[in-house]
């Protein structure tokens, strides 16, 4: 399974697009998480935060299998499913 993380405000557009594009390319079992810069979530992994930041004063997304996550992604026409084999 996959996970988004998505670093920014809540409450931002930027953030917003971010996750609502992660939404439409996961499956419905997958997880779209949105947690503020240098934040911790209880009950996410602390992995999936840690070193996780926005880029260029802009919300940032990274696509999660395990542990292993995607580079950062800023443009919402930029996440696309994570390949199933890899």
């Amino acid at each position: 399974l996959s996970v988004a993380v998505v670093v920014g405000d809540a409450a931002s557009d930027d953030t917003r697009a971010l996750a609502d594009r992660a939404r439409l390319v996961l499956a419905p079992e997958e997880a779209v998480v949105v947690v503020p810069e240098g934040s911790e979530l209880a009950g996410l992994d602390p992995a999936w935060t840690k070193g996780r930041e926005r880029r260029d004063g802009r919300a940032t997304a990274y696509l999660c299998r395990g542990l292993h996550c995607s580079l950062p992604i800023m443009d919402p026409s930029e996440l696309v499913p994570l390949d199933p084999a890899a």
